[in-house]
């Protein structure tokens, strides 16, 4: 498109209206449909005189030339930002009696999209015409559907007008406090704390919008911060007895039909914290059962607060169904029971070369050894120690007050014997050294990590109590207390999160296999690429570059079929059953060679930087 010529047109066309602005009354001689043309195109064009001396000429209809297409002159002015135009257009509305109706045209479109585009002049222009009229424009804006960094830009632009015009309570309220409920359904943890921080008066009133829809939402969409957050303010502000009982504890329900476990189990320790378990079961007795297909396996959570291998997604499953695969054939010959002694031997050592110290003084790994309370913080704060007595058999360092453990006249421990077997996996994949790390792990930080996790499950119900920050915002802590350790709900997900940088335990893209193409179509080049074809092949490249030009010279980067095959069943060795069909016919069609495309230079070259391998050749040559 040539801008030069259609800037060109634009002045010779108002140059043109100018002087016949000056010479006759336009008003006499063009039509209305005419009029309102030169009116929509003026405004448009950002010609304040023109659209003044249209105004001026037209005063009989001028009225109904700017409600035209219900003010649409207007909400386009708008959405391009041009303070004057609409600051003209508004004083016309006003002296015509109709800024009211204009400025709610379209559900308030011209002030939405100002503010959805960050125009905050524009904002400022409109919100000041009719201040009265805020309450309703900001109940127009919709919060759904904004990335995070839109939504807080927006969230301040709307609040710094509410402030402008003493309007914040309105819009806080806004729609049910759509805002605040916008943010907990989307996990926009900042926009929350800005709402709560800004208008602490009006909390209670947030949480409580359409019955507590903000946990529901924010449950449902597993944001497990989010639901933390709400817990922690409703309990600050009394009403969290009321936010879990809300339309008969349906967030319970709705979650366990999503399978957001870590969710459900939170919800169900804090709902046992405040003795609501058994009024739960009994809500769910009276659901009729064809309401919640899952209502029996809800129940069964909400009395015994157990998981198993069914909680898990269908990515897990799959995720699993090769873990087991590739590594049924060493737990058969090692036994589980062995693969766990295998784990606590590690974990032992490991301790021993880094053991928990008080002024250094090394901490024995067995109570017996050293049983004073002095020095239970520092076991605490020790990860791989607190991985370590996940195990143990009794476990005395367990809290009397944990919940999910096995208590007989031994003393206390763990329920990880029920997923001993996925244990015992994931320690094999964590450890495997024949399966090379990825995402830039090693075999070393990915047993770290593994560990790490472990800890944090024995220790996972000391982190339900939340406390207020120097900040003024809620944040989990360690309540420094006896061993609590998970429950079983939830955990065989949390197992299996707990392995990174092992392909097995990945959940495939096709992000990830065009990463994967991109690194093969690269190592290729590079390995074609030499002394002898580079100043050849960097000519050609040019000239591909520049004008399109393809020649044969490229073709010399081409990718056998046997190539191609071969790293079909590298990602597929790699990926077992996560490389499905849909990834494959993917890979084989990007290795299609055709008109637009005629050799595998042109096709993959730029992603796979071959400008960046042509000038490296370049410079070891030099």
């Amino acid at each position: 498109m040539n801008y030069f010529l259609i800037y060109v047109q634009n002045v010779v066309y108002t140059l043109f209206l100018n002087l016949v602005f000056n010479i006759i009354d336009i008003d006499d001689y063009l039509p209305n449909t005419s009029l309102s043309m030169l009116f929509h195109r003026a405004a448009l064009s950002g010609n304040t005189w023109l659209l003044n001396r249209i105004i001026d000429v037209s005063t009989n209809n001028a009225a109904e030339i700017l409600a035209e297409d219900n003010f649409a002159t207007f909400r386009i002015a708008a959405l391009d930002g041009d303070t004057e135009i609409i600051s003209r257009l508004i004083q016309l509305a006003r002296d015509n009696n109709q800024l009211p109706e204009m400025l709610a045209a379209e559900d308030y479109a011209a002030f939405c999209m100002s503010v959805q585009n960050i125009n905050c002049d524009t904002a400022d222009i409109i919100a000041a015409a009719a201040p009265d009229q805020l309450p309703d424009m900001f109940s127009a804006f919709d919060f759904l559907n904004l990335d995070e960094q839109n939504f807080l830009h927006i969230l301040v632009i709307l609040i710094h007008i509410a402030r402008e015009h003493n309007q914040l309570p309105a819009l806080i309220s806004a729609n049910n406090c759509r805002a605040f409920r916008g943010a907990a359904r989307n996990g926009y943890i900042e926009a929350m704390y800005l709402l709560i921080d800004i208008a602490p008066t009006q909390v209670p009133e947030m949480l409580a919008a359409i019955d507590y829809s903000a946990l529901r939402w924010s449950a449902v969409a597993g944001e497990l911060n989010v639901v933390n957050l709400l817990i922690a303010t409703a309990v600050q502000y009394g009403v969290i007895v009321e936010m879990l009982r809300a339309e008969s504890f349906l967030t319970f329900r709705l979650v366990a039909l999503g399978r957001e476990f870590a969710v459900l189990d939170r919800l169900i320790v804090v709902a046992n914290s405040y003795n609501l378990i058994e009024e739960l079961n009994l809500s769910l007795s009276s659901l009729e059962i064809q309401d919640f297909v899952s209502i029996d396996s809800l129940r069964h959570i909400a009395l015994n607060r157990e998981s198993s291998m069914r909680e898990l997604s269908s990515n897990e499953k799959l995720m699993l169904n090769d873990a087991i695969t590739h590594y049924q054939s060493q737990i058969d010959a090692q036994g589980t029971e062995a693969i766990i002694r295998d784990l606590q031997s590690t974990l032992a050592g490991r301790y021993l070369k880094n053991p928990a110290k008080i002024h250094d003084e090394v901490l024995p790994i067995n109570w017996e050894d050293h049983q004073s309370k002095g020095c239970l913080a520092a076991y605490y704060n020790h990860k791989t120690h607190t991985a370590y007595r996940y195990f143990m058999q009794p476990n005395p360092w367990i809290s009397p007050e944990a919940s999910f453990v096995i208590r007989d006249e031994l003393g206390a421990r763990s329920c990880y014997d029920e997923h001993a077997l996925l244990i015992a996996l994931c320690f094999l994949a964590v450890t495997d050294e024949s399966i090379q790390p990825t995402d830039e792990f090693t075999i070393e930080n990915r047993l770290e990590n593994f560990i790490i996790e472990l800890a944090l499950i024995n220790r996972a119900h000391n982190w339900d109590k939340s406390r207020l920050t120097s900040e003024g915002k809620y944040e989990q802590y360690d309540d420094g207390e006896g061993d609590k350790p998970s429950c079983k709900y939830g955990l065989s997900s949390r197992l299996l999160q707990s392995v990174q940088g092992h392909p097995l335990f990945k959940t495939l893209t096709l992000e990830i296999i065009k990463q994967e193409l991109r690194d093969f179509t690269r190592e290729h080049f590079s390995n074609c690429i030499d002394a002898n074809n580079n100043v050849a092949l960097q000519d050609s490249w040019n000239n591909l570059i520049e004008s399109g030009a393809n020649d044969s010279t490229l073709d010399v980067l081409n990718i056998s079929l046997e190539q191609q095959l071969e790293f079909i069943h590298n990602l597929k060795t790699k990926y077992q059953s996560k490389f499905t069909p849909t990834f494959e016919q993917y890979i084989r069609e990007a290795f299609v060679i055709d008109d637009t495309h005629p050799n595998h230079a042109s096709r993959f070259g730029l992603n796979a930087g071959i400008d960046d391998l042509l000038s490296k050749q370049k410079n070891c040559r030099i």
